[in-house]
């Protein structure tokens, strides 16, 4: 598995001191500190890479090592660590008695390679009742802090704001009264039950600003673009998006055309084929790439 993040680069700043974002700082009571040093081999013990093994290796191929484990680099968890600890959104906050990295790191390890629960209690030597009880609740709140991270822009200048589209995730097949297979979770992506998640991904900023499902994937682009509020907030913002041809026919959205000119031509191929990077990078989480195991609304969890 190790191709599906080697096309991915992360710019590590080897002078880059951690300690400094402290300093001057008034720091929470309880507030516990994570080093991304010290996170980089905690994490590659947890998953049973020898520690000699660790110490033989480059920082580069640990921080691989561990971005293959849990899907981000150790100081995209330390910030992670901080938000749950410090964020005033009630569900996505980190109480005291809940401040443990190691069940932190199994639910990042949950989502990044997706292990049946043999599997996960195998791997980390807990039940499988305990552990999936601890996954569980660090997936939800991380899943929580979508309403401090994804954000619209009430300030964005120009007219053109985000691009759009709907990605895929195959689920089981879920059961219909009269059919074998219900027709409305079918996607014509994977020729299997799916749920779709449409997103708008910034064209001026490497960050999300709309996420929205998981919808049954028998609902196209455009009826989900027009019925779940993405519409209604880029007409009420005067904004605009680019999307392929799926969601033609709306002011809202301009899509590529024979009449562009060729700046305008390349502007929206450049912002289309940005927006396939990002669900690229999506599906290098094991847990959206193939079949999803659990019901929809911990899909739902997963993916946001």
């Amino acid at each position: 598995m190790a191709s599906d993040n080697d096309d991915y680069d992360y710019d590590e700043d080897d002078d880059y001191d951690y300690d400094d974002d402290y300093d001057d700082l008034d720091i929470p009571e309880n507030f516990v500190i994570l080093d991304p040093d010290d996170l980089l081999v905690q994490g590659l013990l947890l998953v049973n890479y020898p520690q000699a093994r660790i110490g033989r290796a480059s920082e580069e191929t640990n921080i691989r090592r561990f971005r293959l484990s849990y899907g981000c680099v150790p100081r995209a968890v330390v910030a992670l660590w901080e938000d749950l600890q410090t964020t005033t959104i009630v569900e996505a906050f980190l109480p005291p008695e809940q401040r443990r990295v190691k069940f932190l790191l199994m639910a990042l390890y949950q989502l990044r390679k997706y292990p049946t629960e043999a599997d996960r209690e195998k791997t980390f030597d807990i039940s499988q009742a305990y552990s999936r009880r601890w996954v569980w609740l660090f997936i939800r709140k991380i899943q929580a802090l979508k309403d401090q991270k994804i954000l619209w822009p009430d300030d964005c200048p120009d007219i053109w704001v985000c691009s759009v589209d709907g990605t895929h995730v195959w689920v089981h097949e879920v059961a219909h009264e009269e059919f074998s297979l219900d027709p409305e979770y079918f996607s014509h992506k994977h020729n299997k039950s799916g749920l779709t998640f449409e997103l708008g991904v910034s064209l001026r900023e490497q960050r999300l600003l709309w996420v929205n499902g998981g919808f049954k994937a028998g609902r196209n682009d455009k009826q989900i673009f027009v019925e779940e509020g993405l519409r209604d907030l880029l007409s009420a913002s005067g904004k605009r998006a680019i999307g392929d041809s799926g969601y033609e026919g709306y002011h809202e959205v301009s899509i590529p055309n024979s009449i562009d000119r060729r700046n305008v031509r390349k502007f929206k191929t450049r912002a289309l084929k940005r927006h396939e990077k990002v669900n690229g990078y999506l599906k290098v989480f094991d847990c959206l790439k193939g079949r999803f195991r659990h019901s929809p609304d911990q899909l739902t969890e997963c993916f946001e």
